[in-house]
């Protein structure tokens, strides 16, 4: 009976340490809230997808932030933003940069191509 309680105790402690807000430092992008664990993962199918960023886009800006099964994703609804993103500093190192691989490294001229 004892170790029931003690298992029960121990089950709502991790569960409300994983549940509990965190706080984050810095600017937050805005996004959909979505549910604990699963984040905005029922709202977003193969086929509902391009709708979804949509409205997205119209509730909460050009860039929007939605986490999936807990990875954050973010999207970039226009078309000035991706290229500000791509091909301005200092942006650029973040969105441009690419891991090198054999393919790109040894046929394609040292990923230059």
């Amino acid at each position: 009976m004892e170790l029931t309680i003690y298992f029960v105790i121990a089950v709502i402690s991790v569960l409300l340490y994983f549940l509990k807000p965190r706080a984050r430092k810095g600017r937050v992008i805005p996004g959909p809230p979505g549910w604990p664990l699963l984040g905005s993962a029922l709202d977003i199918s193969e086929q509902t997808m391009p709708q979804k960023c949509s409205e997205y886009a119209d509730t909460y800006g050009d860039i929007v932030q939605v986490n999936i099964f807990g990875t954050n994703i973010v999207l970039l609804n226009s078309v000035e933003v991706i290229q500000k993103a791509v091909f301005e500093d200092p942006y650029k190192q973040y969105f441009n940069d690419r891991p090198t691989t054999f393919y790109g490294e040894h046929f394609l001229f040292n990923n230059k191509v």
